[in-house]
C-alpha cells in the first residue's frame, strides 16, 4: 500500500512538472511568453534590479482571468535599524494602488491574453475583446525607480473615451526605525486626463514608483 501510495505521489509531482514546463513558450525573438488559458488561476514571480532599487514583481491571473500584479521595491541604500545586510527599506505596492482606468464611464474589465518575459516584464490584455491593454513593467538602471507603462489600443471601429485618473500614493517610514531619518516612498500616475481615442489609436500613461523624499546624508 505504502509503494504504491509513493508510485501515486511520484507521478503527480511528474504531471504537475510537465504542466509548469508546457505554460512557457521560447519565441524567435529571444522572449518566453505564457499564454493563458480560460480558468486558469496561477502566479508566478520575477526580480529585476537596477542601481539603486530592486524589484520583485509577482503576476499572474485569477479564475476569471483578471490580472493579478504586486510590486516589492527594495531600497539596498535606504538602511534601517537594526543596520545590517537585510537592513533594507521595502515595500509592496498591491493590486490596489493602481490608478483607475474608465473607458466609456466604465471601470476597465481586464482579461489577460499573455505575459511576456524579455528583460522586462509584460502583461497583455483586453477589455471587452476590442481595447488592448499593455503594461510593461521595469526598473530604472541609474534611478531608485520603478515605472509601469501603459498603452490602451483602440481596435474596435468607433471612438471611445478613456479617464486615467489621476492618482498618488505615499508612504513614509517611521524615524527611530531608519538609519538615515524619514523616507517617504511614492507613486504617481504620469500622462493622467480624459482623452478620447480614434479607431486604431492610442494613448500611453505610466506610473512610476520611487523615494520622493529622503535625508541629505543617505547614501543616494
Amino acid at each position: 500500500m505504502k509503494t504504491k501510495l509513493f508510485i501515486l505521489i511520484i507521478v503527480l509531482i511528474q504531471v504537475l512538472s510537465l504542466k509548469a514546463q508546457n505554460r512557457w513558450s521560447l519565441e524567435s525573438d529571444g522572449s518566453i511568453t505564457w499564454t493563458v488559458k480560460k480558468g486558469e488561476a496561477h502566479s508566478d514571480n520575477i526580480e529585476m534590479s537596477g542601481r539603486f532599487i530592486s524589484l520583485i514583481a509577482t503576476y499572474g491571473v485569477d479564475e476569471k482571468g483578471k490580472p493579478v500584479i504586486s510590486r516589492q521595491l527594495v531600497f539596498p541604500m535606504l538602511r534601517t535599524i537594526p543596520n545590517d545586510t537585510h537592513a533594507n527599506i521595502i515595500y509592496t505596492f498591491g493590486p490596489d494602488a493602481l490608478p483607475v482606468i474608465k473607458i466609456n464611464n466604465r471601470i476597465v474589465n481586464e482579461q489577460v491574453n499573455r505575459f511576456v518575459l524579455r528583460g522586462i516584464l509584460i502583461a497583455e490584455s483586453s477589455v471587452n475583446g476590442n481595447i488592448k491593454i499593455k503594461r510593461e513593467l521595469f526598473p530604472s538602471t541609474d534611478k531608485p525607480l520603478v515605472i509601469e507603462k501603459y498603452t490602451l489600443l483602440n481596435s474596435s471601429d468607433r471612438d471611445i473615451n478613456i479617464d486615467i485618473e489621476d492618482f498618488e500614493k505615499n508612504s513614509r517610514s517611521h524615524p527611530e526605525k531608519s538609519v538615515y531619518g524619514v523616507y517617504e516612498i511614492s507613486e504617481k500616475s504620469i500622462g493622467s486626463g480624459i482623452y478620447t481615442v480614434r479607431p486604431n489609436e492610442s494613448i500611453t500613461f505610466a506610473v512610476l514608483f520611487t523615494v520622493a523624499k529622503y535625508p541629505k546624508n543617505s547614501w543616494l
